[in-house]
């Protein structure tokens, strides 16, 4: 039996992490729906809207789940990965359940997994780690009453484990080179594979998107019937000023206050808008979205009387719209950035948007499951920027120390996971000094 939230995270821990890429994989979606039929299918108990990408679509499903509830409507929120806390991935729109919600429906699906077993010609008997969150994310919004789910994908979208849920509406973000090992590597393949979670005729939202991208969006469209509604085609003079962003949708005039400076985050609240439009769920022209921000997406937060920005940028675009959205909006002198990033992430022009900006540099590792070169990071870094004050520090103490020892603003970006960690080393600070 699971007794609390710990308990729950070991649950999940306690099975394979991942498929991988392969053959394997192919087997994801059959898999899934063995798993949900043993459950009682709970995907068909909510309206599905289904969010891919590579770049927002955390922040896009959220904004989204944030108008829903802002109209009285309960509103599931499926979400990855978690930043700080387990609970982030399976939300009211942002919101934690009852902690009692959360710990009746892992035993729910502990029991029913118990002695689930999956056909040896699908892989693994047991379920993945990322199937049992998708099934459990399932489980908790039918328990909790929710007429709408916004689900994003893990994982390119095609044979995501959330591609088993009927969806009514779609959503494809920005589109770049990611995962180039499991979703291939180009543009026009990666697109292919997000394509995927369009179904019948939908109406599907997209965001600013590459040419080779927009290509195979157009082309999934016109096989299944879906009809296609490009953000630039909704909108008109999108302008963001420092946490309020204002468009015209159709003729009217729209104001959004989002909390954050940033520029990417501006077009997903837009993105989110115009789908919720779409839907008839609402039509105000005055929204507060504030609370509906993520962690580690231009995250500010006060530790040791320093300024903190957290931000999970990890690809070429969304580090120079975060670079962008710095030096507009952020007193850079003597600042520091902690960075790091995962392999086959976009390394190079990360450093390159961001580096700039800096006095400081501290480059570190992500976490000690992540597959990280900090020593190769910190070797390119040098390269590109020899005149600047570069230097690798593995332990998180002592990145800490380093950042501290400065007076500016400190900067943490290029991994989620890297933000978790920093944030796990501030926590023990406080804990030594309590």
């Amino acid at each position: 039996m699971i007794r609390d939230l710990e308990e729950l995270d070991s649950f999940f821990n306690g099975f394979t992490s991942s498929l991988g890429g392969g053959q394997l994989r192919e087997n994801r979606l059959e898999r899934m729906r063995l798993l949900l039929a043993r459950l009682g299918s709970p995907e068909k108990t909510f309206r599905v809207i289904h969010i891919a990408g590579s770049k927002g679509k955390g922040s896009t499903a959220a904004f989204l789940s944030g108008i829903i509830a802002g109209e009285g409507i309960d509103c599931g929120l499926y979400l990855s990965p978690h930043v700080y806390d387990i609970r982030e991935r399976f939300t009211s729109a942002g919101r934690f359940f009852p902690t009692e919600l959360y710990i009746e429906t892992a035993n729910e699906l502990e029991e029913a997994v118990r002695k689930f077993t999956l056909p040896s010609s699908l892989g693994p008997s047991t379920p993945t780690t990322f199937e049992l969150y998708t099934a459990y994310g399932y489980l908790l919004f039918r328990r909790a009453g929710c007429r709408y789910a916004v689900l994003e994908t893990g994982l390119g979208g095609r044979l995501d484990a959330t591609n088993t849920a009927e969806s009514i509406l779609d959503i494809i973000t920005t589109i770049e080179l990611e995962h180039q090992d499991i979703l291939g590597n180009t543009i026009a393949g990666i697109a292919r594979e997000k394509a995927g979670i369009i179904r019948g005729d939908n109406p599907v939202f997209t965001g600013t998107l590459l040419p080779d991208a927009r290509g195979e969006i157009e082309a999934r469209c016109r096989e299944t019937g879906a009809t296609l509604h490009p953000l630039q085609s909704e909108t008109d003079d999108i302008r963001t000023d420092r946490g309020t962003l204002t468009f015209r949708y159709h003729g009217d005039e729209v104001t959004i206050l989002t909390g954050t400076p940033s520029v990417k985050e501006a077009e997903d609240a837009a993105l989110a808008y115009v789908a919720a439009r779409h839907l008839g769920i609402t039509e105000r022209l005055e929204l507060d979205l504030r609370d509906s921000t993520l962690p580690g997406r231009y995250e500010r937060r006060s530790e040791f009387g320093r300024g903190f920005i957290f931000d999970g940028a990890h690809t070429k675009a969304s580090g120079e719209d975060l670079a962008k959205s710095l030096a507009e909006n952020e007193d850079l002198a003597d600042a520091t950035l902690i960075f790091s990033a995962a392999e086959g992430k976009d390394i190079r022009d990360m450093l390159m948007a961001l580096c700039p900006l800096f006095r400081r540099v501290i480059i570190t590792r992500t976490e000690a499951f992540k597959k990280c070169r900090p020593d190769e990071i910190f070797s390119m870094a040098k390269s590109l920027f020899p005149e600047k004050d570069i230097i690798l520090r593995e332990d998180g103490r002592a990145v800490l120390d380093e950042a501290l020892a400065g007076d500016g603003l400190i900067v943490v970006a290029g991994s989620f996971y890297l933000i978790s960690r920093i944030r796990r080393h501030i926590d023990g600070y406080k804990l030594e000094g309590a």
